[in-house]
């Protein structure tokens, strides 16, 4: 795929050994999910999480059968203090992936923010 290619060339300064692979078509879809996908890491880096949360809120339009997209928008509620959002999309995404390598991990943040909205109220 053309877009991850691109990026690996530009990580790796060009050092990434030319194949055919590199010239297949991508869609304009496959475009707008790695274009948006910079954005996020962009935005992440910066923890600029309002602007990050513009471009999460698009990845699972284009991507809604990606675990990994719904999680990362969660954490990004989380870091907003829209917990219950936060709540609602790790949820969703241990429902989807409950064997994740990380599902061990966000249950416990799902444990976490359960106790911490209960005791909001």
């Amino acid at each position: 795929m053309v877009p991850d290619t691109f990026f690996y060339l530009f990580l790796f300064g060009g050092q990434l050994a030319f194949h055919p692979g590199l010239l297949d078509a991508v869609s304009k879809r496959q475009i707008l999910q790695c274009m948006l996908n910079n954005l996020k890491g962009i935005y992440w880096k910066q923890a600029d999480y309002r602007s990050c949360l513009a471009v999460v809120e698009r990845l699972p339009i284009l991507d809604p059968d990606s675990p990994s997209e719904i999680r990362d928008r969660g954490i990004v509620y989380f870091h907003l203090e829209c917990f219950s959002q936060a709540l609602a999309d790790l949820e969703r995404y241990l429902h989807a992936a409950p064997g994740a390598g990380d599902a061990d991990t966000v249950r416990e943040q799902v444990s976490g923010l359960r106790r911490f909205i209960e005791g909001m109220h």
